[in-house]
C-alpha cells in the first residue's frame, strides 16, 4: 500500500489494501483508481470521507459495498461497467452529499435508492443507458441540488412526485429528446433551478408557452438541436430567463412577437441572447421585440445577408450587437438607431465594400467599431465626416484599402484605438491622422504595398503605441516628428538594417532620438549587424529593447551606452558569441537579461558587475560549458537550461551557489550535465549534482597531500637503507659545529692493571710488534704495562673471559683494523666485545679497507650507534699519536 498521511487509521489493518490515502480539505482521500478491481475493498479504513473508485472492473454494487464507510461524503465510480446497483447499496452512507455514476452501463435505479442520504446534493449519471428518467429513485432526496442525466438515451421526461425544490441545476444534454409538452415541466415549477441544458438533442420545434411552469429558470441552453423556427412565445412565462442559448441549430426564421400591451410581465427578462450559427437569411421587422431589457445579442455566421430599419426594434437597452460573419453587403445608419445605449457594433468578416458616413453614423451612444475582414475598398468621405464623436476603438484590419487621406477619420475627435493593418495601402498622406489628436494606439503592420511616407503622425501628441511591423518603410528622423508622448514603437520584421536608424539627409542623426519618451523598442526579425554606437542615441527613458532573430554576430561595446533606465533586454536568437561587461557597463537599472539561443561559450565573471538590480537572465540553448566561481547572476529567476555543462569539480560552486540563494531555476529538466561530465553525473540534472564524493573540499588539495605523503614515505625508505651512511655523515657534521666531546672514566691510570691493549688480527703480528709497540714504549715511555695481542692475554682463563678481562682493566685499547682482520670473524667477533665493554674505542687503519669498512660499513659491523669511533691512518707511520 502506498504511503498514509493519516494518523487514525491501524497500519496493520491497512496492508495490501491496493489504494492511495492522502489528507485533502474534504477530509481522507481513498484514491483506488486504475486498479482493475471487481469489487469495493472491504478492508479500507473507516474514516475516509473521499472514496475514488474510477476506470476499474465493478459491475455491481451490493448492500455491503459501502456497510463500513458510514462518513464517506465524496463517491467517485466513474468509467467502470456498473449496471445493477442493489436498493441498500448507499443507505450506511448518510453524510453522502456527493456520488458520480458516469459513463457506466446503467439502465435504470432502484426506487428510492437514496432514501437515506438526505445530505446528498449532486448526482452525476452522465453516460449511462437510461432510457427512461430515473424520477422514483431521485424523488426522495430534498436536499438535491445538480442533476447530471447527460449522454443517454432518454426520450422523456418524467418529474411526477419530484420533492426537490432546491435544485439549481439540470443537465439533460446529448439525449433523445425530439420534443416536449409543458406539463412535463409542471413539477418543476416551485423549484429554483438556475440553469437546464438540452444541448445536442433532437429538438426540431417549440410550442408556445412550453416553458411556462419554469418561472426561476435563469439560464436556458438549446445548442445543437434541430430548431427551425425561433419565437419568443415558447419562453413566454419564464420571466427569470436571463440567458438564452440557441446556438448551432437550423433556425431559417425569426417570428416576431406581437406586442401585448397588457402582457409585459409574462415576458422573459433576457439579457443575453446567442443565436450565433443558424442559416437565417433576414431579420424582419421587430423580430425581438419585447426583450427591451437584452444587453448583448449574437448572431454571427448565420448566414443574414438582409436587415431592415426597424429589425432590432424594441432593443431599448441592447449594448452589444455582434453580427460577425454574415453576407451583409450594405447597411444603413438608421438601421442602428434603435436602441441609445448601443456601444459595440461588431461587423467583421461581412462582404462591405466600400464604408461611408451614410452606412453607420449617428449613433451617438457608440464607442466600438468593428469592421475587420469586410473587404471595404475606399472609406467615402462626406462634408462633416462621420459623427462618430464618442467612438474609441475603430477596426479596419483585413481589407482593401489603397489609401488613407486627411479627412478620412474626420469626425471621430474622441477616437483612441486604430488598427489599419493587413490593408493594401500604398500612400499615407502627410498629416492623415491628424483629426483625431486624441489616438494613444495605431497598428500599422502588414502594409506590404506601403511607398514612402514623410509625416503622416502630425498631431499625435497623445500617441503611445505605435505599431509598424512587418511594415517596409525608410526611417527618418521627420518621420517620428510630433510623437512626443510616444512610449511603445513595434518594428518587427520591418526589414531593417543599421544603415536604418541614420537619417540618410542629416548626417549623423540617429532617427529614433526624436523619441525621447520611448520606453519600449521591439526590433525583433530584422538585420542589425553592425549597429553603431548612437543608434539608440536619445533614448534615456527606454525600459525594454527587443532584438531578437536580427542576425547579430556582433556588439559594438558602446551600443547600449546611455541606456541608463533599461530594464530588460532581449537578444535572443542571434550569433552572439561573446558578451562582456563593457556591453552592459551604463545599465545600472538592468533588471532581466535574455540571450537565448546564441553562441555564447563562456561568461566573464565580471559581466553583470554593473548590474546590481539584475534579477531575471534567460541564457539558455547556448554552448557554456561551465560558470566561473565568482560569475555575478540574477537573483530571482535564471534558465540555463540546454547548454552542454560539463559537470565536474570546477561547477560544484554553481550548485552550492543556487542552494544558497535560492534562485528558481526555469526549466530544471532541461539543465542537464552533458557527456563530457564526470562519469557518475553524465546526462543528468545539474541540480542532482552532488561531486562531494570525488571532489571533495578541492582536487588540488588531494593531489599535493597525495603527493607529500609519498615523497614523504620515498624519503624515508630511503633514509632507512642508508641510515648508516646518514648517521655517519651527521657525526661528523656534528664534530665540524660542536667539536668532539671527551667523556672521562672516574678512574685514573695506576687505578687500571694495564695501560695500553693492542688488539690486530694474527696477520698483522708482525708489524704491531716491530713498529706499533715499539713506538708507543718510545713516546710513552711511563705505559710500560702493555697487552699486545693473544700472547699477553692473562693464564686461567676461558679464550673470551680473557679478551674481556684485558679490555676491561686496559686503560687504553688500541685495535688495529686492516681489510685481512675485517674477513676474519673472530677478529669481528672481537671488536664488537671490545667495543661493548668500551666507554672510547681507538681504531687505526692499517691500510684502505675500502666500501665495506668506511663508516657506515664499520658502524654496520660493530653494531651499535651509542659509542664515539675515532679513525687514524697507519698507514706508512712508524708511530701512533694518541
Amino acid at each position: 500500500m502506498d504511503s498514509i498521511g493519516h494518523t487514525g487509521a491501524d497500519t496493520a489493518d491497512l496492508r495490501g489494501v491496493p489504494c492511495h490515502y492522502e489528507i485533502t480539505s474534504e477530509g481522507l482521500k481513498a484514491i483506488c483508481s486504475h486498479r482493475n478491481l471487481t469489487a469495493v475493498p472491504a478492508n479500507l479504513t473507516d474514516d475516509i470521507t473521499v472514496l475514488v473508485l474510477a476506470y476499474n472492473q465493478l459491475t455491481n454494487l451490493t448492500n455491503k459495498s459501502f456497510s463500513n464507510l458510514p462518513p464517506l461524503r465524496y463517491l467517485y465510480l466513474k468509467s467502470n461497467n456498473i449496471s445493477t446497483i442493489e436498493s441498500g447499496a448507499f443507505q450506511a452512507l448518510p453524510e453522502l452529499c456527493l456520488i458520480s455514476l458516469t459513463n457506466n452501463n446503467l439502465t435504470s435505479l432502484p426506487t428510492n435508492i437514496f432514501s437515506r442520504n438526505q445530505k446528498l446534493q449532486i448526482v452525476d449519471l452522465t453516460a449511462n443507458r437510461f432510457v427512461s428518467f430515473p424520477g422514483n429513485a431521485l424523488n426522495s432526496v430534498p436536499s438535491l441540488t445538480h442533476l447530471r442525466l447527460g449522454r443517454n438515451l432518454l426520450s422523456s421526461l418524467n418529474f411526477t412526485g419530484w420533492r426537490s425544490r432546491n435544485m439549481s441545476s439540470l443537465v439533460l444534454s446529448s439525449n433523445h429528446f425530439s420534443s416536449f409538452h409543458e406539463d412535463d415541466f409542471l413539477p418543476l415549477k416551485e423549484t429554483r433551478i438556475i440553469l437546464i441544458s438540452f444541448i445536442k438533442n433532437n429538438l426540431t420545434s417549440l410550442q408556445s408557452g412550453l416553458f411556462q411552469h419554469l418561472e426561476g429558470v435563469r439560464e436556458m441552453r438549446l445548442i445543437g438541436n434541430q430548431i427551425r423556427n425561433f419565437s419568443l412565445h415558447s419562453f413566454l412565462g419564464m420571466s427569470s430567463l436571463e440567458t438564452l442559448n440557441v446556438a448551432a441549430n437550423v433556425i431559417t426564421v425569426i417570428e416576431s412577437l406581437a406586442p401585448l400591451p397588457n402582457q409585459t410581465n409574462v415576458l422573459p427578462n433576457l439579457t443575453y441572447l446567442d443565436l450565433q450559427g443558424n442559416r437565417i437569411p433576414s431579420i424582419p421587422p421587430c423580430a425581438l421585440w419585447g426583450l427591451g431589457n437584452l444587453i448583448r445579442l449574437d448572431i454571427h455566421q448565420s448566414r443574414i445577408d438582409t436587415l431592415h430599419n426597424d429589425s432590432f426594434e424594441g432593443l431599448e437597452s441592447l449594448e452589444i450587437l455582434d453580427l460577425t460573419g454574415n453576407h451583409l453587403s450594405y447597411v444603413t445608419k438608421d438601421m442602428f438607431l434603435f436602441s441609445l445605449r448601443l456601444q459595440s457594433l461588431v461587423l467583421p468578416s461581412n462582404w462591405f465594400t466600400e464604408l461611408s458616413p451614410k452606412q453607420i453614423g449617428d449613433t451617438a451612444s457608440l464607442t466600438s467599431l468593428n469592421l475587420a475582414r469586410c473587404r471595404i475598398t475606399n472609406l467615402k468621405q462626406q462634408r462633416g465626416g462621420w459623427n462618430l464623436q464618442n467612438v474609441r476603438f475603430l477596426d479596419i484590419s483585413h481589407n482593401r484599402l489603397v489609401r488613407i487621406d486627411k479627412n478620412s477619420f474626420y469626425g471621430m475627435a474622441n477616437l483612441t484605438t486604430l488598427n489599419v493593418s493587413y490593408n493594401q495601402l500604398t500612400t499615407i498622406e502627410n498629416g492623415a491622422f491628424a483629426s483625431i489628436g486624441r489616438l494613444r494606439i495605431l497598428s500599422l503592420s502588414y502594409l506590404s504595398y506601403l511607398g514612402q511616407v514623410y509625416s503622416p503622425f502630425t498631431n499625435l501628441n497623445e500617441l503611445a503605441i505605435l505599431d509598424m511591423s512587418h511594415t517596409s518603410v525608410a526611417l527618418s528622423y521627420e518621420l517620428f516628428t510630433g510623437l512626443s508622448n510616444l512610449r511603445r514603437l513595434y518594428m518587427r520584421g520591418s526589414g531593417l538594417t543599421a544603415s536604418s536608424f541614420w537619417d540618410s539627409h542629416t548626417e549623423d542623426l540617429p532617427v529614433l532620438s526624436a523619441l525621447s519618451t520611448l520606453e519600449r523598442l521591439y526590433l525583433k526579425g530584422n538585420k542589425l549587424e553592425s549597429l553603431k554606437p548612437g543608434t539608440f542615441q536619445g533614448l534615456q527613458n527606454l525600459q525594454n529593447l527587443e532584438m531578437d532573430s536580427s542576425d547579430i554576430r556582433s556588439l559594438n561595446e558602446d551600443i547600449f551606452m546611455n541606456l541608463t533606465s533599461l530594464h530588460f533586454l532581449s537578444i535572443n536568437e542571434n550569433h552572439i558569441a561573446e558578451l562582456t561587461s563593457r556591453h552592459l557597463a551604463d545599465l545600472s537599472s538592468l533588471v532581466g537579461v535574455s540571450i537565448k539561443s546564441n553562441e555564447i561559450k563562456g561568461l566573464a565573471a565580471d559581466v553583470f558587475a554593473n548590474n546590481p538590480k539584475l534579477s531575471y537572465l534567460y541564457i539558455s540553448h547556448n554552448h557554456l560549458t561551465t560558470i566561473k566561481e565568482g560569475t555575478v547572476l540574477s537573483r530571482q529567476k535564471l534558465d540555463v537550461s540546454n547548454n552542454p555543462f560539463s559537470c565536474n569539480c570546477e561547477l560544484r560552486w554553481f550548485v552550492d551557489w543556487i542552494d544558497k540563494v535560492k534562485v528558481s531555476i526555469i526549466h530544471p529538466d532541461r539543465t542537464n550535465c552533458s557527456s563530457a561530465s564526470l562519469a557518475p553525473f553524465k546526462n543528468q540534472p545539474i541540480l542532482a549534482f552532488d561531486p562531494t564524493e570525488v571532489c571533495g573540499t578541492k582536487v588540488w588539495v588531494y593531489i599535493i597531500t597525495t603527493f607529500v605523503i609519498v615523497t614523504c614515505l620515498m624519503v624515508c625508505v630511503v633514509a632507512y637503507q642508508r641510515r648508516w651512511l646518514i648517521n655517519y655523515n651527521l657525526f661528523h657534521l656534528k664534530l665540524v659545529f660542536l667539536g668532539r666531546r671527551d667523556d672521562h672514566d672516574g678512574r685514573e691510570r695506576l687505578d687500571y692493571e694495564y695501560d695500553i691493549n693492542l688488539a690486530f688480527h694474527d696477520d698483522d703480528e708482525q708489524w704491531v710488534r716491530a713498529t706499533m709497540k715499539p713506538g708507543l714504549e718510545e713516546r710513552l715511555p711511563d705505559f710500560d704495562r702493555i697487552v699486545c695481542g693473544d700472547d699477553d692475554l692473562p693464564l686461567g682463563m676461558y679464550y673470551i673471559e680473557a679478551i674481556t678481562e684485558v679490555f676491561e682493566q686496559s686503560y687504553k685499547s688500541i685495535l688495529i683494523v686492516s681489510n685481512r682482520a675485517v674477513d676474519n670473524h673472530s677478529f669481528i667477533s672481537k671488536l664488537r666485545l671490545a667495543v661493548d665493554q668500551m666507554n672510547e674505542v681507538e681504531l687505526e687503519k692499517l691500510e684502505a679497507i675500502g666500501t665495506l669498512m668506511k663508516g657506515t660499513g664499520l658502524r654496520k659491523i660493530l653494531g651499535t650507534d651509542s659509542r664515539e669511533l675515532y679513525f687514524h691512518s697507519c698507514q706508512g707511520s712508524k708511530g701512533v699519536e694518541l
